[in-house]
């Protein structure tokens, strides 16, 4: 039987010869096209994409993406659309999923009314290609008439005011990975400055757009321009809190929280400052994880330990709990998290708790030699053979690598008997290795 699916890829490009083949890649078994519209390359971008089959075209820079992207979706002859830029993708398993559920609503098989949009859930990618922050984005849609992107820069897609919109959450299930947001693809791109410059002309056109305002915070931020980006935070708190999304909310409130931070000079006079703005965010969403931990990094640099404490594990059990569906960045702060729970604990005097914590962080990345070090610290007490066997739970002993690294680790906290109970353990030919 012949799919009621009809899926156009679509995805507006400059200079991406980078990213075209993995952008134009992932959805080749599942789209019946794929349309790229160039805005200027200079590279080898629009030669890559004609040779993998795509339906290229040219529009002309105006300094605005929402009509870049509305002029691809205006060539695209699919009944849906699926716009990712050239640094997103989904992986195969993924797009099989996406186009099984396609099929499912194309064929009335989805209990809710049939949906615009399908929210995914997005996850940038750090530069070793770790998950950085998780949130969600609508890429996927139906190719309708009145379904477009709006505004200049930062742009979303919505139907127009007073039209019914229905978004169907499958953020659970689909995950697009996000490549764009690392500090290197900024400089090289100089995507930064000319964000900055657009929503600076969106926001002298309507100075009242506190959306723009967060976004040019954002952007500021990124680079570098702490004082300027403090003051577009402000401005909106101040002014127009209330007029933007939840995840803008909580993306300034942890901004201005960070900031304070930072602030390690007041640590003991911004009290009142950090509470405001962590009170706030509770109104927010008070099962969202990230100002718990900031509260509890504030905590940590003032050496109030036990709040410390009580803060970085109530952000660990709501990030466990996952029941907040804004941008999270504790997946890229859980080692950090579990660091300051071990020191809180060993400057209380609870060495069980400490270990506990030192566990959970290994588990997380075993080759962390601080952690193991203070690990082997606090359990240098303890017989050789029941940390041999502790550790065993944590590292292949089989493994050489495994095995070296904690020798170095029992030599550096001098754990002799430790040392000398897994060199025991190496083979004639890891011996002959490791004398050579």
């Amino acid at each position: 039987m012949k799919s009621k699916v009809r899926l156009s890829q679509c995805m507006i490009v400059k200079n991406e010869e980078k990213n075209i083949r993995r952008a134009l890649s992932w959805g080749k078994d599942i789209v019946k096209e794929q349309i790229v519209v160039d805005t200027g390359s200079t590279d080898r971008t629009v030669e890559i994409a004609k040779e993998m089959g795509a339906k290229v075209f040219h529009f002309t820079w105006i300094d605005d993406f929402s009509a870049a992207k509305n002029y691809a979706i205006d060539q695209a002859k699919g009944n849906w659309i699926a716009f990712l830029d050239a640094d997103e993708y989904l992986s195969k398993e993924d797009a099989r999923k996406m186009f099984l559920l396609l099929e499912k609503i194309e064929e009335g098989k989805l209990k809710q009314k049939k949906p615009h949009i399908l929210r995914t859930a997005l996850a940038d990618l750090n530069m070793a290609g770790k998950v950085s922050a998780v949130t969600q984005q609508d890429r996927f849609f139906q190719n309708v008439p009145n379904l477009r992107y709006y505004n200049r820069v930062h742009e979303q897609i919505r139907v127009p005011f007073g039209q019914e919109l229905n978004i169907a959450d499958v953020s659970e299930d689909i995950t697009i990975f996000h490549t764009g947001y690392t500090e290197k693809v900024y400089l090289e791109t100089n995507k930064l400055e000319r964000n900055i410059a657009l929503l600076r002309k969106e926001i002298e056109k309507n100075p009242e757009d506190y959306g723009s305002i967060e976004y040019l915070g954002e952007s500021l931020e990124i680079a570098g321009r702490k004082e300027e980006a403090e003051a577009a935070y402000r401005k909106v708190l101040a002014c127009g809190f209330d007029q933007i999304s939840s995840k803008a909310k909580i993306s300034i409130l942890r901004s201005l929280m960070g900031m304070q931070v930072d602030r390690t000079d007041s640590i003991n006079e911004n009290g009142s400052c950090m509470q405001e703005l962590y009170e706030k965010a509770l109104q927010v969403d008070e099962k969202h994880p990230d100002c718990d931990f900031l509260m509890g990094a504030w905590y940590f640099k003032k050496g109030g330990f036990e709040e410390c404490i009580t803060y970085i594990e109530s952000a660990l059990n709501k990030y466990d709990l996952n029941q907040s569906k804004l941008l999270s960045y504790m997946p890229h702060k859980l080692e950090i998290s579990y660091t300051m729970l071990v020191r809180c604990y060993l400057e209380l005097q609870n060495p069980a708790k400490a270990v506990q914590s030192a566990v959970l962080s290994l588990r997380l990345n075993r080759y962390n030699e601080i952690m193991l070090n203070t690990l082997l610290d606090v359990l240098k007490n303890e017989s050789t053979d029941e940390t041999y066997n502790f550790l065993k739970k944590l590292y292949n002993m089989n493994d050489l690598k495994d095995k070296l690294l904690v020798i170095k680790s029992a030599k550096i906290i001098s754990f002799p008997s430790l040392a000398e109970k897994v060199l025991s353990t190496l083979s004639a030919e890891e011996q002959q290795w490791l004398n050579e």
